[in-house]
């Protein structure tokens, strides 16, 4: 079989298991403080000493890259009092490149901060230190040339804030000599009304903000969309697509529940083309309620090149928007345009039987991949409520799927109260962090007893990823027949970690006394390669804490072999 045939047909599992909401795998892999999830990379922080990432583009990954945070700090930062606490929170990584940020509050109560990016492998060979404003969350973007890291810190004459990005260049590892400030770009929040991604050498800046002003009425909004060459990333190499390209919607359609609202970035992974993905709950005209809608904009950069003179290079501020002479036939306060039905995918609404509050409803996404909304509910509020997957694909009159699909998680065989107990991990859950692409979805509690580590939760819709040492779901439920089970720990417990995870050997380094290959051979040692966690956690009761579930796929996906 060759291997364009095996990509294609492990491609179409992993969309049908999306879609029906079968996972391949459920397993409970790190206790942790801090995590991120990109790029196929799982970087988690235990104890703010240790950095651990799990790599899960690896068929059967067993071991994990390890930093020893201390040790790093203690070389790469000269300031770095080893005497007080810290905090490591991972950023982002990508290209064999990993970004954390490191907080401490020093002896005079100022808070100091540091970015710290370095090459992830054993043996790295540069670390590059610099220093944010501690007063401004930043965020990190690269690809194996450049990184950008960015902040919301610059202020406008009305007193709002707008975004400003400094460049690395990563094989010089110099950074550029001036920050690249977007004042005409005003979304604020990431995830939500602003995106920043980098797709084949270029970085793109969306937003979905932008309102024309008509005077008295409703108004028109538009998505902003700018990209940069990330080689020669200045104003006078900037590109957008025409405004009448990116119609977003009309005031006129209802109101929006902008607390539902999530706006990514997305590439096809037929075509390649780049389109914006939004999810808006509304109050359209004539409903009776509420509905959850995804929309897609396809980015089209081709036209603006013979409209350079009617549109300026970059976004106009809403007070000044006007069109030019040359666009007397098109006005951005009347344009409307019909969606077409590829591009829209009606969610959730009044007519569903079951109708989630936000605070019901803890992951709330969009798989572009597989073309379905994909949630993480609680049907009940009480000592017995449960996580669910809810997966609702894009498919006329299909009903939203539910994973694991037992109505009482708690009142089975031990196995079913088992895998509930995978999945919540702590009770009661008041608040979830997480992150999803189209393989995978990674979430942990948020509340947690102070001191405490929080439970990893990996749910994983990749037939190729395999996490050894679990029981087979089906395998367990047929040989285990029932047995009582206790629902999961309540907040504040904590699953069994190995004891050398909880503690670190003292690392006593003089800085000053390393010089030349002594301080080459030192830099190497900060990074090793170790077991992976999930493979050394227990549970503490005899339950397992992670299941394999490919035999208790539907016989659909087992088809496609």
């Amino acid at each position: 079989m060759s291997h364009l045939t095996m990509a294609f047909r492990k491609l179409a599992k992993r969309r049908m298991s999306g879609r029906a909401a079968e996972p391949w795998m459920a397993a409970i892999v790190a206790m942790t403080d801090h995590f991120i999830y990109t790029n196929g990379h799982l970087c988690y922080t235990i104890g703010n000493k240790h950095l651990r990432i799990l790599n899960t583009l690896q068929q059967t990954p067993t071991t994990e890259l390890t930093v020893d945070v201390p040790l790093l700090l203690k070389l790469a930062v000269r300031d770095y009092d080893h005497l007080r606490p810290h905090t490591v929170e991972p950023l982002y990584y990508a290209e064999g490149v990993l970004s954390c940020l490191v907080t401490q509050v020093l002896e005079d109560l100022t808070t100091c901060s540091w970015l710290i990016i370095f090459e992830l492998k054993e043996r790295p060979s540069w670390v590059v230190v610099q220093r944010p404003c501690s007063r401004y969350p930043i965020f990190v973007r690269n690809d194996k040339n450049y990184l950008f890291w960015g902040s919301r810190s610059h202020t406008t004459l009305d007193g709002s804030y707008r975004w400003g990005l400094q460049c690395l260049n990563i094989h010089t590892r110099k950074w550029s000599d001036s920050q690249l400030i977007l004042w005409d770009f005003e979304g604020a929040n990431i995830g939500s009304d602003a995106c920043f991604e980098i797709f084949d050498g270029q970085l793109y800046c969306v937003s979905n903000t932008l309102k024309t002003q008509t005077g008295i009425g409703a108004r028109n909004s538009f998505y902003q969309v700018l990209r940069f060459p990330v080689d020669d990333a200045v104003h006078e190499r900037s590109e957008k697509p025409l405004m009448r390209d990116l119609w977003r919607r009309h005031d006129s359609e209802g109101l929006v529940d902008e607390r539902w609202t999530s706006l990514q970035l997305s590439k096809s992974e037929t075509t390649g083309k780049l389109s914006i993905v939004e999810i808006r709950k509304e109050w359209c005209s004539g409903n009776a309620g509420s509905q959850r809608t995804c929309y897609r904009k396809e980015l089209q950069f081709g036209r603006q090149q013979a409209n350079q003179s009617s549109e300026p290079l970059l976004p106009t501020p809403p007070e000044s928007m006007a069109e030019s002479p040359a666009e007397e036939d098109w006005n951005s306060g009347d344009h409307v345009e019909e969606r077409l039905r590829k591009d829209i995918h009606v969610g959730d609404g009044s007519g569903d039987t079951k109708m989630y509050t936000l605070q019901e409803c803890f992951v709330r996404s969009y798989n572009p991949s597989c073309d379905s909304f994909v949630d993480l509910v609680t049907e009940a509020c009480g000592p017995d409520s449960a996580l669910q997957l809810r997966v609702r694909p894009k498919t006329d009159g299909s009903p939203a799927n539910i994973w694991p699909r037992d109505e009482h998680p708690y009142r089975n065989d031990g196995v079913l109260a088992q895998l509930y107990g995978v999945l919540n991990p702590v009770q009661p859950i008041k608040g979830i962090q997480w992150s999803m692409d189209e393989r995978i979805l990674v979430y942990s509690p948020t509340h947690m007893a102070t001191g405490h580590l929080r439970p990893l939760v990996l749910i994983s819709f990749d037939p190729g990823l395999v996490l050894g040492g679990f029981p087979n779901y089906r395998c367990s439920s047929v040989e285990a027949g029932y047995k009582p089970s206790s629902p999961p720990p309540q907040e504040g417990a904590i699953i069994g970690l190995p004891k050398e995870m909880l503690s670190l050997p003292n690392q006593e380094l003089d800085e000053c006394a390393l010089a030349g290959e002594e301080v080459k051979k030192t830099i190497s040692s900060f990074i090793k390669v170790q077991p992976a966690l999930y493979q050394q956690m227990s549970m503490g009761n005899g339950d397992t804490h992670g299941f394999d579930m490919s035999s208790g796929v539907p016989s659909a996906l087992e088809s496609v072999v």
